[in-house]
């Protein structure tokens, strides 16, 4: 009956003359010290509207060494993450699960994660200055030299729409 779509934006980073520590990707980086403001909309369609716009802030923080990755915080998904060898990985429990792989080729798949969500098999999409993770629900973008930018997610539920058979309408 209803759709809800979900966007979060990473608007900007300050702190930006620390020393760049726990990542070498231009598309994916972390360091103590980070700052992170966040502006969240939520949209509802169906059955009622819903809209609403939060800002939130974070901080990267160092984080744990599990396994030879160095974890940071990572206040835009609220988990640790880790970069190494062109791969990010998210830290559930101890174990590391698979966010994405940069060295895939452009339209490739595969199985990664979306924190908290795991198992989902994503799509790669590359462009000079950004890549997008994308499945049926979610769309990621990682944007050259800011990192995680966008997080959209949309979903609906009820049955379909009617599509009128009278001519007329």
């Amino acid at each position: 009956m209803g759709k809800i779509k979900k966007t979060i934006y990473l608007l900007f980073t300050l702190s930006l003359t620390l020393t760049l520590q726990a990542q070498d990707s231009l598309l994916f980086f972390q360091y103590p010290g980070q700052k992170y403001v966040i502006m969240n909309e939520q949209s509802q369609w169906g059955g009622g509207g819903f809209f609403s716009t939060t800002f939130t802030t974070g901080t990267v923080s160092s984080g744990m060494v599990l396994n030879g990755l160095q974890y940071y915080y990572n206040p835009f998904f609220k988990v640790y993450m880790a970069y190494k060898d062109g791969k990010v990985y998210w830290n559930k429990d101890g174990n590391p699960v698979l966010v994405v792989d940069f060295t895939l080729p452009s339209a490739s798949s595969f199985t990664g994660a979306i924190p908290p969500r795991e198992g989902l098999l994503l799509t790669i999409t590359k462009s000079p200055d950004r890549v997008i993770l994308s499945n049926d629900e979610y769309n990621v973008t990682f944007k050259k030299d800011i990192g995680i930018q966008r997080l959209t997610y949309s979903t609906s539920w009820g049955p379909p729409f009617q599509v009128p058979t009278d001519k007329n309408c």
